[in-house]
């Protein structure tokens, strides 16, 4: 593996989503597992290249979907969206 792997732990960690607040349920798991499987690949000594860029694109294409009720919750007891 090359450098690239360092820096692709570090955005991993860099991108890593905290507040699921207003996400449907289903993209936060999807997320989840995205990222718990980027974290595996990027610790593992014996990870490929391959596998680690598979993981990071896992990762960056796990989109987080917008719960529209939730958001309109949000919206409706703040007065706008934060």
């Amino acid at each position: 593996r090359d450098r690239s792997v360092s820096r692709g732990l570090g955005d991993v960690y860099k991108r890593q989503v905290t507040d699921f607040t207003g996400y449907t349920s289903e993209s936060v798991t999807a997320y989840k597992v995205a990222l718990d499987n980027a974290k595996e690949v990027l610790t593992n000594e014996d990870a490929t290249q391959a596998e680690v860029d598979e993981a990071i694109a896992a990762l960056t294409n796990a989109v987080l979907v917008t719960d529209k009720s939730k958001l309109q919750e949000k919206i409706d007891s703040h007065g706008h969206i934060r």
